[in-house]
Parts: structure tokens; C-alpha cells; sequence
């Protein structure tokens, strides 16, 4: 007979990671998204005024799911190969909320939460992004255009707003916090460990902005990664990428992780030249009211 699915949810963000961690390492570039916003937690980051939900599933005392929801924003799911823990976690979450904005996860795992959603809430699910999960432990040296990678300065945040907002228009993903959780983002990228803002200056002219933030154990996401209109197809965020995921490996970390989104093949081109391979295809969902 099969062991019932036990939830068990967390108060304490420390407390959460020191149950989640290990199963979600099993799975480090899979589970990034998850472990960095737990990274991001246990450093004192905040996502909004609402206390974030933190789960975990279990079967017969072994982890087999996780999720997380810190508000505004929706849920994150691990990878898992046990629906039936998401049943359970939607069931949860739907106890909790009375409605939720949308939710991201590995495929099987956020068509199972949709459905089972659809199946508890006046809600549908609307696809507003499938996205691809890459890594990179090796940088393929690119040919460099003019200029170079520089760090983040205080006189650079305004650029950097403008820039993060144009970024989340043109990929169309949600932005539930408007301008004060963008600027809150942008704040925990630079206090993330080894994270921040980074630019390609080319003859003191900013070209290039990209990321680095979400520490897990043994890597760092990249992104948001934006280069305006005018200053595209010079290689100039190929550079910056390259240069940026070269500093953080030669710091130690293993990996680095990227999203990107499967309905743009340049940029999924691009990343595969610097050396990123595809990890895990992801569902991003919108839930609408019926």
C-alpha cells in the first residue's frame, strides 16, 4: 500500500531551508529558482508585506515535493516526480488563498497544480511563458566586441530601474509589486552573496546590463539579462554573460543558471555558445478568474 503524502509547512525560513536543502541540492539547477529565494529569505530579504508560504511533502518520511509563495508573487514548485505531493500542495495553497496570480514549476509539476487549481478555485490557467533552465561549469570564450564588464555603481540605480522595467515589459512577466518590488529586486541582487548589477561599458557608455542573485550552495542565477534595441546584435550581452559567469566560476561556485524563454531562439543560441546547456523545460501560468 502506498505511504499517504504528509505536508508539513514552515513559519521560519531557516528552519525551511534546513529541510528542504538537501533534497532540493539533489536537483541543484532544477531547483535554483527555489533555493535562491530560500538563500534570499535566510539573508533577510523580503518579497512583500505578507509572510511567505513554505512547504514541504513527504511520503513515508522521504522529501518528494517543495513549494514556496512569497506575495505578491505566486508559486514555485521543485521538480518532482510525485504529483500526487502536488495535489496535496494545491489543495494547501488553496486553503491559504483565496486566489494566487499564477504559478511557475517544472511542466508536469505546474500542469498537475493547474489542474488540480482549476478543479478547487472559479480560476484557468493562462500560459505566459514556457521557459528553459540552463547551466553553464564551463565558459566557451566568445569573440569580444569593444568594451568591457564593470560593476554596479550607486549612480547607475535609476538606469537600472529603467532598464529592469523595460526588461519585464518586452518578456512580458509579471510584476505584481510595480515599481516598489522592482526596486526591492534590485536591492537583493546586490546584497545577494557574490550577486549584483553588472554593465558592459563600451568608451564609458553603458550597452549592457546583466545580473547576478539567488545563491544556492553551489552556483548563482544570472538574469535579468537586457541590452536596449539600439545596442543589439554587437554581441555586446554574449560578452557581458561570458564575463560575468567566468567571474563567478573562477570565485568557486560550480555552476551558473540562467532562464531563458523557448520562444526566443536567440538568446537560447547565444547562451548554448557561451556554454550553457538546457536543463529542465517550465511552465509559467497565469491564474485568471473565470
Amino acid at each position: 500500500m502506498t505511504s499517504p503524502v504528509v505536508l508539513e509547512r514552515f513559519g521560519s525560513a531557516e528552519n525551511f531551508s534546513a529541510a528542504s536543502v538537501a533534497f532540493l541540492v539533489a536537483r541543484e539547477a532544477e531547483n535554483n529558482l527555489l533555493l535562491g529565494i530560500t538563500s534570499d529569505l535566510v539573508g533577510g530579504g523580503t518579497f512583500g508585506a505578507e509572510p511567505p508560504y513554505m512547504a514541504v511533502a513527504r511520503r513515508g518520511g522521504a522529501m518528494t515535493a517543495v513549494a514556496m509563495r512569497t506575495p505578491p508573487f505566486g508559486v514555485t514548485l521543485s521538480a518532482t516526480e510525485d504529483l500526487d505531493a502536488i495535489d496535496v500542495i494545491a489543495e494547501d495553497v488553496a486553503r491559504e488563498y483565496p486566489s494566487i496570480p499564477g504559478l511557475i514549476a517544472p511542466v508536469s509539476a505546474a500542469d498537475r497544480f493547474a489542474s488540480k487549481w482549476e478543479s478547487l478555485k472559479p480560476e484557468r490557467r493562462l500560459v505566459r511563458a514556457n521557459e528553459r533552465i540552463h547551466k553553464c561549469s564551463t565558459v566557451n570564450r566568445t569573440r569580444s566586441p569593444r568594451g568591457e564588464m564593470r560593476v554596479f555603481r550607486e549612480s547607475d540605480r535609476e538606469l537600472a530601474v529603467q532598464w529592469r522595467k523595460l526588461f519585464i515589459s518586452e518578456s512580458k512577466l509579471p510584476n505584481p509589486g510595480g515599481d516598489a518590488e522592482l526596486r526591492a529586486g534590485i536591492d537583493r541582487h546586490l546584497r545577494s552573496r557574490d550577486g549584483g548589477y553588472f554593465f558592459w561599458d563600451v568608451d564609458g557608455e553603458n550597452v549592457s546590463m546583466a545580473a547576478a542573485g539567488g545563491r544556492t550552495p553551489n552556483g548563482i542565477r544570472i538574469g535579468p539579462v537586457y541590452t536596449p534595441p539600439s545596442y543589439r546584435g554587437k554581441g555586446y550581452a554574449t560578452s557581458l554573460v561570458a564575463d560575468l559567469t567566468q567571474m563567478m566560476l573562477e570565485r568557486g561556485l560550480s555552476f551558473c543558471f540562467l532562464f531563458t524563454d523557448l520562444a526566443n531562439p536567440t538568446s537560447n543560441s547565444i547562451y548554448a555558445q557561451i556554454g550553457y546547456v538546457p536543463v529542465i523545460d517550465c511552465t509559467m501560468y497565469d491564474l485568471k478568474p473565470v
